[in-house]
């Protein structure tokens, strides 16, 4: 008989090598994957809560780890955690419990009910499993981020993460951002000449911190390629071809962040610098 905590150890090691082989490779910035690294400190953190016996410690793990893996809408996750340890683990039990008390009640009372119910929705749309209730919860998140928007209207965002057709109708994923909207926030996005990737050039400020930059968007994947403090109008960006950014700067400016190269799994881009 394994103790509590030795389980846990194979199942949090086993989620982040089934993370590490799968889940990598979406923005690597510069030869170095962030979240790779991430995951290979955490099997070690894992190792070592193992050792100590600490059964809290690796079911926060595991818990972070496959709420990362419902925000996906993995669906191979819970055949391979089978056939690497031998433990059944459903992920989307708690999902689909959440879903059924929501259409019970009618309605999404809070920020995280609205978070869960868009990775509810995202399970549903890609295994089609009861068309009738993802109607139905579909309809309940719309009701909820506009009243959700109504209530406070300063105090929360939204904005839409995809946009996809099926069966003749646009389907929209929305953010729920909550905090309170930036003093100044200006953005305008540009499409590579392929249509994959875009790039967002973005002012931003809350009045005591400000800084101008430009991030990419792959298919799965986004993140800041450069970054200056202040505002600063001048900075643009352009695709030179689908694979090559031109970001538009002063030399005198001290970058916070300024990448290279940046890539997704095969998706790789060049990002040029030059004064304007």
């Amino acid at each position: 008989m394994q103790s509590g905590s030795e389980k846990y150890k194979i199942l949090v090691l086993a989620t982040l090598d089934y993370l590490i082989n799968n889940h990598t490779g979406e923005l690597v910035l510069d030869g170095a994957d962030y979240l790779r690294q991430s995951f290979e400190l955490h099997k070690i953190q894992a190792e070592k809560y193992g050792k100590q016996g600490n059964l809290g410690k690796l079911q926060k793990q595991l818990d972070q780890f496959t709420r990362m893996l419902r925000s996906k809408a993995d669906l191979n996750f819970t055949q391979y955690i089978i056939e690497q340890t031998g433990y059944e683990l459903d992920i989307y039990a708690e999902l689909r419990k959440l879903g059924e008390d929501i259409l019970l009640r009618g309605e999404i009372q809070n920020d995280a009910e609205g978070q869960n119910v868009m990775n509810l929705l995202q399970l549903y749309g890609k295994t089609n499993e009861d068309p009738e209730k993802e109607e139905l919860l579909q309809g309940f998140f719309n009701d909820y981020v506009e009243r959700r928007t109504a209530e406070n209207p300063e105090g929360a965002q939204t904005r839409t993460v995809s946009s996809v057709t099926k069966d003749g109708l646009i389907v929209k994923t929305i953010e729920i951002i909550s905090g309170p909207k930036p003093k100044h926030h200006e953005h305008r996005m540009v499409s590579s000449p392929d249509f994959e990737k875009s790039l967002m050039i973005y002012e931003w400020s809350d009045g005591r911190q400000a800084s101008t930059g430009v991030s990419i968007s792959f298919k799965t994947a986004s993140g800041g390629i450069y970054q200056v403090e202040g505002i600063h109008p001048e900075v643009d960006a352009f695709w030179a071809d689908s694979n090559t950014v031109v970001i538009q700067t002063a030399k005198d400016y001290i970058a916070q962040v300024q990448h290279r190269r940046v890539q997704s799994f095969n998706d790789v881009v060049t990002i040029k610098y030059m004064d304007k």
